[in-house]
């Protein structure tokens, strides 16, 4: 009988030992902490095809039940 074919690719993951885990989860917790929200915007124009850009990939997060329930608001001008 023969290996049945699957339509997915294998990406190559390769699990790593408990201590280097450790590591990277402290490490990315420290990434974390120091992110902070920035409210100060500028007023210089960005390219529409960025803003359509940035909207696709937006439009690609995951969601609940796969819905995407996403609403885009771009103001002109």
């Amino acid at each position: 009988m023969s290996q049945p074919v699957h339509p997915f690719r294998d990406l190559g993951f390769r699990r790593l030992p408990p201590a280097e885990m450790a590591l990277r989860a402290a490490d990315f917790h420290q990434e974390l902490d120091r992110r902070r929200s920035v409210r100060a915007f500028s007023r210089d124009p960005v390219p529409r095809e960025l803003v359509e850009q940035a909207v696709r990939a937006a439009g690609t997060a995951p969601s609940g039940a796969h819905h995407q329930p996403w609403t885009f608001l771009v103001q002109c001008g």
